[in-house]
C-alpha cells in the first residue's frame, strides 16, 4: 500500500529544487487524474527528475485513487497526494506551484485554471475542457490532445524546456484573466449586453447566476454593481454556493439573492 501521506500542517511545500505540478480536482472519472499518471510514466529519467506532481483533492473513485497511490510508490521522489485541503490551504500551493495541469475530459470552465491565470501561472490543459479554446485564442497555456497520455508528457516536457516560451505564457495568462474572468470584466460585459437592450426600461426579468466557494471581498463589489444597474424593472440575483465559510453567505443576504446551496464536492 501507499504510505500515508498526510495533509500539511503548513502548506509549505518542499520543492527540493523541481518544478512544482498540480493537480488540483476531486478524484473522479471526468477528472482523468490517471491520464497524468500515465504521462508520468512515459517521461524520460531526466525529465522526471526535474519534476514534482502534486495530486490534490478528495477521493470519489477508489480504482483512479489506486492508480494515484502506485505511483506514489514507484516515483516517491516526485509523486505526492494530499486528501481535500482546506481552501486557504489550497490557495496557498497555488503560490508555489510552478504549472497547474488540467487533465479533465469533461470539465466547461475549471476554476482552478482561473486562480492559475489570475496568479499568472503556466496552465497545461486538456483540449477537452470548456476553457481551452480562450486559452488557446489567447495563447495564454500549453493545450494537448486530452484523451492522449503521451501527448501530456510531450506538453510537461515542453514547459520545462524554454524559460521564454513559458513566461510569455504566463504573461498572456494574466491578461487573458483580466479581460474575461475578473470581477472588473464581468461588470463590463454585463453593461455591455444590457446596453443591447432599449434604452427604455427592460420590463422582463433578468436572471444572473453566480455560482461561489468563498467569492471574497470582490463578491460583494459584484453584488452591488449589479443591484446599481438602471433600466431593469425586476432583476434576479441567483448565487449557487458550495459551501462557503467567509461572508459570502451574509452577502446573499444584504444584497436579496436567491440562494441555492449545494454539496461542496469539487
Amino acid at each position: 500500500e501507499a504510505p500515508v501521506q498526510k495533509n500539511p500542517s503548513s502548506p509549505f511545500i518542499d520543492k527540493k529544487g523541481k518544478v512544482l505540478f498540480v493537480c488540483a480536482a476531486s478524484i473522479q472519472k471526468r477528472k482523468a487524474q490517471t491520464i497524468l499518471v500515465k504521462a508520468i510514466s512515459t517521461l524520460d529519467k531526466n525529465t522526471l527528475n526535474d519534476c514534482l506532481f502534486l495530486f490534490v483533492g478528495k477521493s470519489h473513485d477508489n480504482t483512479m485513487l489506486k492508480e494515484i497511490e502506485s505511483a506514489v510508490i514507484t516515483y516517491p521522489n516526485n509523486v505526492i497526494r494530499f486528501d481535500e485541503v482546506a481552501h486557504s490551504d489550497l490557495l496557498r500551493i497555488y503560490e508555489q506551484m510552478d504549472v497547474l495541469v488540467c487533465p479533465s475530459i469533461d470539465d466547461p470552465l475549471p476554476i482552478v485554471i482561473t486562480d492559475a491565470l489570475c496568479r499568472s501561472k503556466l496552465v497545461i490543459c486538456s483540449d477537452l475542457v470548456g476553457s481551452a479554446p480562450y486559452l488557446k485564442s489567447h495563447n495564454a497555456a500549453i493545450i494537448y490532445n486530452g484523451l492522449d497520455p503521451y501527448a501530456l508528457g510531450a506538453s510537461i516536457k515542453k514547459s520545462l524546456q524554454s524559460l521564454h516560451f513559458a513566461q510569455e505564457l504566463r504573461k498572456n495568462a494574466r491578461l487573458l484573466y483580466e479581460n474575461l474572468f475578473s470581477s472588473d470584466a464581468f461588470t463590463e460585459n454585463f453593461k455591455t449586453i444590457l446596453s443591447k437592450f432599449s434604452t427604455n426600461s427592460i420590463n422582463t426579468t433578468v436572471s444572473v447566476i453566480i455560482p461561489t466557494y468563498n467569492g471574497g471581498k470582490t463578491f460583494g463589489k459584484l453584488l452591488k454593481t449589479l443591484r446599481n444597474q438602471k433600466g431593469l424593472s425586476n432583476l434576479e440575483i441567483i448565487v449557487v454556493d458550495s459551501g462557503s465559510k467567509d461572508e459570502t453567505l451574509d452577502l446573499c443576504q444584504e444584497y436579496n439573492t436567491k440562494l441555492v446551496q449545494i454539496e461542496n464536492k469539487d
